[in-house]
């Protein structure tokens, strides 16, 4: 999936592996699902730690409706895909805090349709930028002392969503 150093896991009934693929969004590999039965699951996961913005392209190849991947984060439901959908391009913004991404694949109780199977590619992870003392307090000459340094954070909870300083 293009992003090696992260933190990555599989469960489930099977476990999801790399694939050497023309048809991988990217043209050369892509995550592929494991191969499960009916009323089975795969769950491929990834640990962040973090704001920022993760990115990455899947597709599927399954029966409509009765088949499909979900995507969750923090255990919540973001996006879903089923039937024969082309590779597609997803991006979501992450708050501060640690995140578990899970990818989870779900086969109906029966029936079979296209290659019972969804990929991932492309996968980032971009991490946003704390801001300096400068950038969330105004433009000043700011110094520190003490047990534990003051650091800049954004945040939703900053006023008008910008910055504010922290120990």
């Amino acid at each position: 999936v293009n992003a090696p150093g992260l933190n990555w896991y599989t469960e489930g009934d099977a476990e999801w592996s790399g694939v050497w693929s023309k048809t991988a969004a990217d043209g050369v590999h892509a995550a592929r699902s494991g191969v499960i039965g009916n009323s089975g699951q795969t769950v491929l996961g990834l640990h962040l730690e973090g704001a920022g913005t993760l990115s990455f392209d899947w597709c599927a190849s399954c029966e409509e409706r009765y088949d499909a991947v979900r995507l969750e984060v923090d255990g919540a439901l973001v996006r879903m895909l089923s039937g024969e959908v082309a590779w597609t391009n997803v991006c979501i913004e992450l708050g501060n805090g640690e995140h578990d991404i899970r990818w989870v694949y779900r086969k109906g109780r029966s029936g079979s349709a296209g290659e019972d199977a969804v990929w991932v590619d492309n996968v980032t992870w971009t991490t946003a930028a704390e801001p300096t003392l400068t950038e969330a307090l105004g433009d000043f000459v700011w110094e520190t002392e003490g047990d534990v340094r003051w650091k800049a954070m954004r945040s939703e909870f900053a006023y008008e969503g910008g910055s504010f300083a922290i120990a």
